[in-house]
């Protein structure tokens, strides 16, 4: 909440905090919070961080290969240390975030047009992230998003009614 507060606070409207189960997300005091600031706390259907968190779903994989590749160069260059020193970790993932970055661009599905000469390149990072949100249908609202990755089996009925339970707000 420390974080999300002073950012919700200068929006107008109600906000949503999502919320994926863990007991260390949710306990009275946030949900007292999130109620005196006009925030709906909504919690993920559990066990479905696969399907519904937007991190889980577009960013953490293309993280963790440009980690892998950032971490190997770094080894490769400092054969003797076993572990990353703490005042060399902001480098790395600087150039961690960098070689995520390196990619043609590609708008996200939320921008009006391709760019314009002198527009600057959109960052791979926050493409990923804006459509991450888009893949879950979280933002825009799209519960089919999730229900087209469910699989198909005879309790077809029950887990539509669960997930359409969870994403109307």
């Amino acid at each position: 909440m420390t974080s999300f507060l002073p950012h919700a606070k200068r929006l107008q409207g109600r906000k949503v905090l999502l919320g994926d189960n863990l007991s260390s997300h949710l306990d009275g005091d946030v949900i007292k919070t999130c109620n005196e600031n006009n925030i709906s706390f909504v919690c993920l259907v559990p066990n479905s961080t696969h399907l519904c968190q937007p991190l889980d779903v577009g960013f953490f994989r293309p993280m963790k290969s440009a980690r892998r590749a950032t971490l190997t160069t770094w080894k490769l260059q400092n054969l003797r240390l076993t572990t990353v020193p703490k005042d060399r970790f902001p480098i790395l993932l600087r150039q961690c975030l960098d070689q995520m970055d390196k990619s043609k661009f590609q708008p996200s599905k939320h921008r009006s047009s391709e760019p314009r000469p002198g527009d600057k390149e959109e960052s791979a990072v926050r493409r990923n992230l804006i459509n991450s949100f888009a893949a879950t249908g979280i933002y825009p609202l799209n519960k089919c998003e999730v229900l087209n990755k469910l699989p198909s089996n005879e309790n077809d009925g029950e887990i539509v009614q669960n997930v359409e339970s969870v994403l109307t707000i």
